[in-house]
């Protein structure tokens, strides 16, 4: 499949550019790939992707050789994909009980339904599958009504691919912070979204990085994990920290 795009001239191929963040630490990776520093220890790398028979999306690493086939250089090779990307994979901002509540494989509703078809396998799947958005709601309340942190949400885009670049879209922190009316914590969930907790609860340091640490800790495809640290919106300054 990649091969098709890759045997393409630069032209033919501009509508199928995307771009991902990686991080620093995937030093083997970078050196082959075209890359440019997005912020803290993350960079903007140009990737292609082409949909599959199922609708979904997905991506192929760009390489310096073939860069140098097209004859374009880094800047205007990213340029070209970060511009693209907006077009075709818009932002997708939803509340994390929104997340919760998905069909998507993982989410919490889907891994009860899971759970429940384990345990009563002789039981209507529509009945099961009413228990667990019961459940999941149930689950999202009591996380809500315990945690002294402010309502998180999940920023990905909308074919759930290399999703976390959304953060570097236009307006779109600088607008959630304005809603929000504080700065935002950006806490990388991985390659394909990212979790914005805005300001203001008593969120530490050592919690956040906490947080972060055991999600990447239960990550079964380490090839999706983007980043051990925690980053911060300025909304006055309009610029993403290391936090």
């Amino acid at each position: 499949m990649a091969n098709s795009l890759y045997n393409k001239g630069y032209e033919e191929i501009r509508e199928n550019l995307i771009c991902r963040l990686i991080s620093e630490s995937e030093r083997e990776y970078l050196s082959r790939v075209p890359h440019k520093k997005a912020f803290g220890d993350l960079y903007l790398v140009p990737c292609l992707y082409q949909m599959k028979d199922d609708q979904t999306a997905c991506g192929f690493s760009v390489t310096r050789e073939i860069m140098s086939d097209w004859n374009i250089d880094t800047e205007q090779l990213i340029a070209d994909a970060f511009e693209n990307m907006q077009k075709v994979m818009p932002c997708k901002l939803d509340r994390m009980g929104s997340l919760m509540e998905s069909d998507r494989g993982g989410s919490v509703k889907e891994t009860l339904r899971k759970l429940l078809l384990e345990k009563f396998p002789d039981k209507q799947p529509d009945v099961l599958d009413r228990l667990a958005v019961a459940l999941t709601k149930q689950f999202d309340r009591k996380v809500q009504d315990h945690s002294f942190l402010r309502p998180m949400w999940v920023l990905g885009n909308t074919c759930w691919l290399f999703g976390a670049v959304s953060v570097l879209y236009p307006g779109v922190l600088e607008q959630f912070a304005q809603q929000m009316d504080s700065g935002i914590y950006i806490l990388p969930s991985s390659i394909h979204e990212v979790i914005l907790l805005p300001e203001g609860g008593n969120e530490s340091r050592d919690f956040l990085y906490g947080m972060v640490a055991s999600a990447n800790s239960r990550m079964t495809d380490c090839s999706k994990k983007l980043s051990d640290r925690v980053y911060y919106y300025d909304r006055h300054k309009k610029e993403i920290q290391t936090f």
